[in-house]
Parts: C-alpha cells; sequence; structure tokens
C-alpha cells in the first residue's frame, strides 16, 4: 500500500492534474477565432526565448523596426489567406492561399497553395490566439 502511495505522488508531481503546465509549445485550446482574421506580423524582436515559438502581433497593434525579411499572414472568415513569400532575390511578395482547421485538432491552421496542395513550412499550431497577439509553433506533418 506505500508503494501504491508513493508511486501515485510521484505521478501526481510530475504530472499535475492537466499535464505539464510549464511546456511553452502545449497550446491553449481557449481562443477566439474571430480573433484569426485579419493581417498579423512577425514581431521577432518580442521573443524572449528560442523555443520554436513565434510571435505575431496584429499589423496595426504597434510600429515594426525595418527587417530584411518579416513575415506575415493575412486570414480571411471566408477561407482566404495570404502569406509573405521568401524570394531568394529579396523581391518578396504575398502569395494567396486557402486555409483551414485541421479536422482533428482545433489548434493547428492548414494553409494550401492555389492548386490544394498543402503548405507544411506556412501552416502551424496555435499556441495563443487573442486581438493583437497570436503565437504559433511549426507543425510536422
Amino acid at each position: 500500500m506505500k508503494l501504491f502511495s508513493l508511486i501515485s505522488i510521484c505521478l501526481c508531481l510530475n504530472f499535475g492534474e492537466y499535464g505539464c503546465e510549464s511546456d511553452p509549445v502545449q497550446p491553449s485550446l481557449e481562443f477566439d477565432i474571430e480573433n484569426l482574421f485579419q493581417t498579423w506580423t512577425h514581431s521577432h524582436e518580442e521573443e524572449q526565448s528560442d523555443d520554436g515559438v513565434r510571435l505575431f502581433r496584429s499589423a496595426d497593434a504597434m510600429s515594426f523596426a525595418l527587417s530584411r525579411f518579416r513575415m506575415q499572414y493575412i486570414f480571411s472568415e471566408n477561407g482566404d489567406c495570404e502569406w509573405l513569400f521568401l524570394h531568394p532575390a529579396d523581391a518578396h511578395y504575398m502569395k494567396p492561399a486557402k486555409w483551414k482547421v485541421a479536422p482533428n485538432d482545433n489548434t493547428v491552421i492548414l494553409i494550401y497553395d492555389t492548386d490544394g496542395e498543402l503548405l507544411k513550412y506556412v501552416s502551424f499550431r496555435i499556441i495563443k490566439l487573442e486581438k493583437d497577439v497570436l503565437q504559433i509553433a511549426q507543425i510536422d506533418l
């Protein structure tokens, strides 16, 4: 009986009631998807760690410093979107695409090109979504 109690206590201490809350890439499932429908600009200056989570701000939330490339997404409620294509000759431009929420995970945003091909490198998981803040992490598809 003592061994069982000791194992139970260890499991509670290690995992807690809801899993590891200190994991910075663990998504919050509570967000309003309506907040996504705007222009998002990567605010790399505000990122405080190299944990793979990227921070975006709504384009009108602040002034951004000049940058050689600053990723941007534009999401529309009708499923249209655009993303800033990193051109090798610095001739970056917005590419049209379509987006949808993954069928089995409402934190994953899948982005498809105009031919219907999944763009794995611009699709992402929402970690945090608020009116002026979008935190995302790259996903393995």
